[in-house]
């Protein structure tokens, strides 16, 4: 259930620091973030992975607060940007794959009607 919360008499600056509140609530919700090994490749991964957990770590309140976003966005443009290349390999695999079910159907078909 989401409550609403009347905001008439905060000003701009603070209307958009608690809908960032809000925001990264939702996301500090989530749960920590898991270190696995492909992840972990890039040093700078890592790196962003480790700080966004002390900034949690450090921060048990402020986290809620936005106090880790900046980090929290670093690290989603990460993983956009290993999401990106596995589905790209994933493209040219399943093109591959197509291509030999193609003639592997051609295949069969030539010696059925042989």
């Amino acid at each position: 259930m989401i409550l609403s919360i009347n905001q008439s008499h905060l000003s701009t600056s603070e209307r958009n620091l608690s809908l960032e509140a809000r925001r990264s609530g939702i996301e500090s919700r989530l749960g920590p973030v898991k270190v696995e090994p492909k992840v972990a490749r890039d040093d700078d991964k890592h790196k962003i992975i480790e700080l966004f957990q002390k900034c949690h770590a450090d921060h048990p309140v402020g986290k809620f607060f936005g106090e880790c976003t900046d980090l929290k966005i670093r690290l989603d443009r990460c993983f956009r940007e290993e999401k990106a290349v596995k589905r790209k390999a994933n493209f040219e695999e399943s093109k591959k794959m197509k291509e030999k079910l193609r003639a592997y159907r051609k295949e069969t078909t030539e010696q059925i009607t042989e």
